[in-house]
């Protein structure tokens, strides 16, 4: 597809894409954040500073597929933020568990989505630290003890 053939997006009064061609669009970026070369697993925020170069990949991919404003730029990256937030919740809703170890979770084999087992395994170790096993903690006596 060259870019005389892009997508053209339809936008509405509020910025956000709209139209038959917003599905299209919605599942590219889910595509998108679920791509584990274009938005690694490895790196723990959207917003850290080992993301940026990625933000500029996303927004290159997009553009040479969809033509569009160029303020939909931050919505796009807000968009793709929040589809990989929701697939690295899911794969942990999924594969963590307070009984179960970082090598036995790693002994699963990697999970549908994910392509490269050093991200994985940085994201599977994450879910032992101190600071996050406190945080899960916390949470889950405030869900008990309101």
């Amino acid at each position: 597809m060259d870019a005389s053939e892009r997508i053209e997006l339809e936008i509405d009064e509020f910025g956000v894409p709209c139209g038959g061609e917003s599905s299209l669009f919605a599942s590219f970026l889910g595509t998108i954040a679920k791509n584990n070369t274009l938005t690694p697993l490895s790196i723990e925020h959207w917003k850290r500073r080992e993301f940026k170069p990625f933000h500029r990949q996303i927004l290159k991919i997009t553009k040479s597929k969809f033509r569009y404003p160029a303020y939909l730029d931050k919505w796009i990256l807000q968009a793709v933020s929040r589809k990989w937030a929701e697939f690295k919740c899911d794969l942990k809703s999924k594969h963590f568990g307070v009984w179960k170890t970082v090598e036995s979770i790693m002994a699963e084999g990697l999970p549908q989505g994910v392509t490269d087992v050093n991200q994985w395994y940085t994201l599977v170790a994450s879910w032992f630290t101190e600071t996050w096993l406190r945080d899960f903690i916390t949470y889950v006596v405030f869900l008990c003890f309101p």
